[in-house]
């Protein structure tokens, strides 16, 4: 049941070179969230109408915020996710470069197979929140000050989440278990 969701990407030597384009042209409509981890600090990402991200790393200024002012880069890049209520596209840094998979919800796989949890992101304190023009919102967590920026407004109430859609799939004994698991959507600001 799983293998009609889930479909192997092909990641060619141009996502090196320009990561953030090769994921924007390979998104599926709807995907307007990115999210990737590297080796110099957490990037997120927002696109609208389909069109290029506007890049976390783009939006605050290097000279004060050196860790949240980095770019998307195949060099330090660890996984790069792009996301949306659908589908989600995932690369990662494997043995031999990069490899990606899609995981795409079909009319025909049983919402009864999945459940949807939210995750809750680091930064709660309303001192350690800033709004900036491009609707980045840079939180701060804890003594460490461990910092990222989502693209989205912070909530007057309560914080922002992550909503993860879990896959179930049955074994033998029909024991059921999560087979799988994708970002579906950055949840916060009200409309």
């Amino acid at each position: 049941m799983i293998d009609r969701l889930l479909h192997d990407v092909v990641v060619g030597p141009d996502f090196f070179g320009n990561p953030a384009e090769w994921l924007a042209n390979r998104a599926d409509p709807g995907m307007k969230w990115l999210l990737a981890h590297a080796d110099d600090g957490v990037i997120w990402g927002r696109r609208e109408d389909n069109g290029p991200f506007t890049l976390s790393g783009a939006v605050f200024d290097r000279r004060q915020y050196p860790s949240i002012a980095i770019g998307l880069r195949g060099l330090t890049l660890q996984q790069a996710r792009v996301f949306g209520e659908e589908a989600e596209l995932m690369v990662w840094k494997s043995g031999d470069g990069f490899a990606g998979r899609i995981i795409r919800e079909t009319s025909d796989f049983p919402v009864s197979d999945s459940f949807d949890e939210d995750h809750l992101l680091w930064g709660k304190d309303r001192n350690d929140i800033m709004d900036v023009g491009a609707r980045f919102t840079l939180l701060k967590e804890g003594q460490q000050g461990l910092m990222h920026a989502p693209p989205m407004r912070m909530p007057a109430r309560g914080r922002m989440s992550l909503t993860v859609r879990h896959y179930l799939d049955y074994d033998d004994q029909q024991q059921a278990f999560i087979a799988l698991s994708r970002l579906v959507r950055l949840n916060g600001e009200k409309k």
